[in-house]
């Protein structure tokens, strides 16, 4: 369930690879997690280590500045570039009403937000940082987030970056 999350809200950074100067369309690999702040716990519920990694495919937009990345079981998210900087949005919304995964239907609706700036730093390179905001709705919210970690504030705030490269 969580591993979801982390590939819909990263979907975001992993968009850097496009716009601005030529960039190779194609499998890009999320690599070299550095957390910076986690109070969502998104170390634990993504399982993020050293060597964890995402992969997302990246496609041009319909004009030069465009391009969007997506990651298997997760829509696409738009990014935009201005040269070699860009920037992206995303948003995850996770309904628990109805059971997902391993998980009993409960009163929770998780959302996760995501701004991403990065920088290309080639046509097969470039590097994001994302920050991840989450909020959770309803009545199981206290019990859902404590079977990930104690202590996780609603809303909470979590900084990620990661290095992005092409694959393939």
């Amino acid at each position: 369930m969580w591993t979801r999350l982390l590939s819909v809200s990263l979907v975001c950074v992993s968009l850097a690879a496009c716009g601005g100067p030529p960039v190779t369309e194609g499998l890009w690999r999320a690599s070299n997690p550095v957390i910076e702040s986690d109070a969502c716990a998104l170390e634990i519920a993504w399982e993020i280590d050293s060597d964890w990694t995402a992969d997302y495919t990246l496609a041009h937009g319909e004009d030069r500045d465009s391009f969007t990345l997506t990651a298997a079981g997760s829509d696409p998210v738009d990014c935009v570039a201005d040269g070699q900087a860009f920037t992206c949005a995303g948003v995850a919304v996770i309904d628990y009403n109805e059971g997902i995964e391993e998980l009993p239907a409960m009163d929770a609706v998780i959302t996760l937000d995501s701004a991403t700036e990065g920088e290309l730093l080639d046509e097969v390179s470039s590097v994001a940082t994302t920050t991840v905001e989450g909020t959770c709705e309803g009545g199981a919210c206290d019990a859902l987030l404590g079977s990930v970690a104690d202590d996780i504030p609603n809303p909470c705030i979590s900084v990620i970056t990661l290095d992005y490269a092409l694959v393939e």
